[in-house]
């Protein structure tokens, strides 16, 4: 299916959850005054000695007091609502730290973590993805993970203890697929905001609760028949506004699970169709269908994010499914394979037993095929197994110390410094002395000594190793993180001439490290004259870089520009001097508010600029990668001929 279309089907998801939601919060809302009013027409009638002796008084609606009954319970859910969203403010971290995950240290030699690293890293190069944050639950010996995030700039993927140990290498990475369908259709924003209406909704509740819970600790001030009857006016509220809150959370609740469980049958089509190994996932079910606990999580908070879960994580479908937040397994696996006779093997002690140690030299990475630029645009959002099987050839064919240096938190800089340094040795020998004022010591050394290995990295092979970067250079320090993006800057300015590539994956840098949190979710460009001047500045610039004549470049604008049909007529070829980094830096930033559907033409439009020749070579490939990363569309490697794959590895 198209990633743009999921995206967009995503979004109208949102959508339908705030309707849910203001659905919800209307009926618990009519149901207080209902409640409010009778309550009042009870106390009113025996304070006045009314003649309803025996009898329940009729309700009589006070305007005031359904004002401010509507006022309150608008109050504590949307009060509610608001700090679970703050507090989910930084994204997949705060979900997995919620629920008691442990961040793995991106340079772990714990061989199953190591296995698990690795595994992560093939499925975010392969889809075009930075690589998440991977988070291990601990104390879960169930078989479960998730992804947690708004976007894939604050994604993480979690698996629990069992999950890492007890699963092959195989249904390890069919679970981890699974998990980045979800990032990639836009899942994870969805399930982010369930968390906080989910919270809002419960507030009703709790605050009822607190009522009792205090009334079990106050004595009444004076006696007669006032004090008793605030004792129990306050009794009756705190009874009524748990009842009503648990009632709410109950239509919540099916909410949750109606919004998931659909989903599941397509992230397990989707884990299939990216690693072309129904057994992989299938065994991963099977052997969760077989534990004692099967996917159940221990952590009571893990409640609020069950619909994230890769297997129901608390208990089995009941009320006739209705709370069911996964389809049963066993429809799960007969969607991948017909012929499953319902049977689970039975549960067993295997744990993971790490490979032999090899050290085999790094296989020589061919050069990627060129493709054309429909190809390239079809490919976004939609890895397959030959992007799986790239990905393996990239990593493997790393030299291994720049790949090691690029997983350890100490010198992850120096990885990226040593991509940033020129061919010109007087240019090089200016940035090293840069490198030594800002970060003397270890860095320093290393991005010396990693010199050499990072001219040999091909093309296509840069980027993945920025991605492979990303966690350790997430664990820096603000400070540390500042330090090292303005020496970025200042390696990437030193020669005084920037390639768009150099400042497209600072951008990605900037981006990944200091980014906007998305999940703030700012207003969305949804009309393609508002963003005209940014189309013509990206489309103008990719012109000019990629042809070597004024007729030429505007030759690839006019091509262009032509699947730009509703701005056709208005686009404008720009100048040179319209055509800075800062404003391609401040287009991208604008652009990345769009929806799906500009993202979409930007990048086919973007595509076709670039493809002077009619198709696309692995350098301007790279560099609409990078762009398509700053939109928040990720796009897999370019193949090597027929796609060659290499054999799992550790």
């Amino acid at each position: 299916m198209d990633f743009f279309e999921n995206q967009e089907r995503a979004r109208k998801r949102t959508s339908l959850l705030v309707f849910y939601f203001l659905a919800a919060v209307v009926m618990i809302v009519a149901v207080i005054n209902v409640v409010a009013a009778f309550g009042i027409a009870q106390a009113r009638a025996r304070a006045d000695g009314s003649p309803y002796s025996g009898t329940l008084a009729p309700i009589q609606f006070d305007p005031e007091v359904a004002w401010w009954a509507t006022a309150l319970t608008i109050a504590i859910i949307g009060g509610g609502t608001l700090v679970r969203w703050l507090s989910l403010r930084s994204g997949g971290r705060a979900v997995a730290e919620m629920v008691g995950g442990r961040p793995i240290d991106p340079g772990s030699a714990n061989p199953a973590a190591r296995r698990l690293l690795n595994i992560v890293e093939e499925m975010s190069i392969a889809s075009g993805v930075p690589m998440p944050a991977v988070y291990v639950l601990e104390d879960e010996a169930g078989i479960n993970a998730f992804a947690a995030g708004y976007t894939t700039n604050d994604a993480v993927v979690a698996v629990t203890r069992g999950c890492m140990e007890r699963l092959s290498r195989d249904e390890l990475q069919g679970v981890v697929a699974h998990e980045f369908s979800h990032i990639l259709n836009g899942d994870m924003r969805l399930n982010v905001r369930l968390i906080a209406v989910l919270f809002g909704i419960l507030m009703i509740a709790m605050v009822g609760r607190g009522l009792l819970r205090g009334m079990m600790y106050a004595r009444p001030r004076g006696r007669g028949k006032g004090a008793g009857g605030a004792v129990l006016v306050m009794l009756a509220a705190g009874v009524a506004m748990l009842l009503i809150g648990y009632v709410g959370f109950f239509f919540g609740r099916l909410i949750q699970a109606a919004v998931s469980r659909q989903r599941e049958f397509l992230a397990d089509a989707a884990a299939v169709q990216f690693t072309r190994n129904p057994g992989g996932i299938a065994g991963a079910l099977k052997k969760i269908g077989g534990h004692p606990t099967r996917g159940r999580i221990m952590n009571e908070s893990a409640t609020q994010i069950s619909h994230f879960f890769f297997s129901q994580a608390f208990g089995r479908s009941s009320w006739i499914g209705l709370f069911a937040t996964h389809p049963p397994i066993a429809d799960r696996i007969r969607a991948i394979e017909p012929g499953f006779n319902g049977e689970f093997p039975p549960p067993t002690a295997e744990r993971f037993q790490p490979p032999p140690p090899t050290t085999p030299a790094p296989p020589v990475l061919q050069r990627a095929d060129a493709i054309t630029a429909a190809l390239l645009l079809a490919s976004v959002g939609a890895p397959t197994p030959a992007h799986v099987n790239r990905a393996r050839q990239i990593v493997a064919a790393m030299p291994p110390a720049i790949a090691a240096a690029a997983r350890e938190p100490a010198v992850a800089p120096a990885a990226v410094f040593a991509l940033l340094l020129s061919h010109d040795a007087n240019v090089r020998a200016r940035q090293l002395e840069r490198v030594g004022v800002s970060h003397a010591g270890p860095i320093h050394m290393a991005a010396t000594e990693l010199a050499p290995a990072a001219d040999a990295l091909m093309p296509e092979q840069r980027l993945p190793l920025v991605s492979i970067a990303l966690p350790a250079l997430r664990t820096l320090a603000a400070t540390d993180s500042a330090a090292f993006l303005d020496t970025v800057r200042a390696l990437v300015r030193e020669d005084n001439e920037v390639t768009l590539f150099e400042f497209a994956m600072l951008k990605a840098l900037e981006r990944h490290l200091v980014g906007s949190q998305s999940g703030a979710g700012g207003p969305k460009i949804t009309s393609f004259g508002s963003v005209l001047q940014e189309f013509n500045v990206i489309l103008s610039t990719l012109a000019r870089l990629g042809a070597d004549t004024h007729e030429k470049a505007l030759a690839a604008f006019r091509v262009a520009s032509a699947r730009v049909p509703m701005l056709q007529t208005s686009l404008k070829f720009l100048g040179p001097d319209a055509c800075t980094l800062d404003a391609v830096g401040s287009a991208l930033t604008r652009l990345a508010s769009g929806t799906p559907a500009i993202r979409k033409v930007l990048l086919a439009a973007a595509c076709e600029a670039a493809a002077v020749d009619g198709t696309v070579s692995p350098e301007e490939a790279e560099l609409i990668r990078a762009i398509a990363d700053s939109l928040d569309c990720p796009i897999p490697p370019m193949l090597g001929p027929a796609g060659l794959g290499q054999p799992p590895g550790p």
